[in-house]
């Protein structure tokens, strides 16, 4: 079994992947002073023009192992752990052949909010710290339906995802 290490994200690592940005301390052009101010256009996702749907994965703490993976074709995911910081893992987009060896591992703090560009390999988020991780997901209405490509990897594919440091 193959072994990747998590590391932290900046945006130029993560950028053939997708974008994220820090929702609680925001660092992007704002409108308005104390004590309301509106930080606006953040991070976009292009899910094309359907109805949104909000759904919300609960991951359990279990080994770090990737042993299947998933690609949305058609549109971009958006992901945001609410409470707990999280390993999530991306691979390229590609056309139906899972890329085992392109595979990456990414701590993702909590209240950071992720958009996957469409065709990015993923599966459910690890959590860190807690025994139960909430994160909230926005998808194209269905598209667990009719835009998902599941793909289980052979035992001599699935990867092992270790943490080097703590992260704070």
């Amino acid at each position: 079994m193959r072994t990747i290490t998590a590391k932290r994200m900046t945006l130029e690592n993560f950028a053939p992947y997708g974008f994220f940005a820090d929702m609680i301390n925001p660092r992007s052009v704002k409108i308005g002073e104390r004590p309301v101010e509106f930080y606006r256009d953040m991070v976009q996702a292009n899910l094309g023009n359907p109805v949104v749907s909000f759904s919300v994965v609960k991951a359990e703490k279990r080994p770090m192992i990737i042993d299947e993976a998933e690609q949305h074709f058609y549109t971009a995911e958006v992901i945001l752990p609410l409470d707990d910081d999280v390993v999530i893992f991306v691979a390229p987009s590609t056309n139906k052949t899972v890329p085992y060896s392109e595979f990456e591992a990414f701590i993702v703090p909590q209240n950071t909010l992720v958009v996957l560009k469409a065709g990015v390999w993923h599966k459910a988020q690890f959590p860190i710290n807690k025994e139960l991780c909430h994160t909230l997901i926005a998808l194209p209405e269905r598209t667990y339906a009719n835009d998902t490509l599941v793909a289980a990897f052979p035992e001599e594919e699935r990867i092992r995802i270790e943490m080097v440091s703590t992260p704070t």
